[in-house]
């Protein structure tokens, strides 16, 4: 059986979180964008629970966060028009 590295890399993320004084926000938000953009097709609960994580996060990053993810999701197909419209408004 061949190991996932999704465990891991939230274990990181668990990881960071549980650390005084650090924002972990826009490296959940990086990740998530990052493992999305890996899968070419996605369910609609996919893609449903990815659009409503992003959401709540774009607000809460930085200008340089919105930027790498605007600059992610730019070349994938299948990019969720709420979550463009939404960083679309907040640059």
């Amino acid at each position: 059986m061949i190991k996932s590295p999704i465990p891991s890399a939230l274990d990181g993320l668990v990881d960071l979180a549980c650390r005084d004084g650090v924002d972990f926000r826009p490296t959940l938000l990086r990740v998530l964008t990052d493992l999305y953009v890996q899968k070419p097709v996605h369910s609609a609960e996919e893609e449903t629970q990815y659009v409503e994580l992003a959401l709540g996060l774009i607000d809460t990053v930085d200008e340089p966060t919105r930027a790498a993810v605007t600059a992610s999701l730019s070349s994938y197909p299948a990019t969720p028009a709420a979550v463009l419209a939404k960083l679309a408004e907040t640059t």
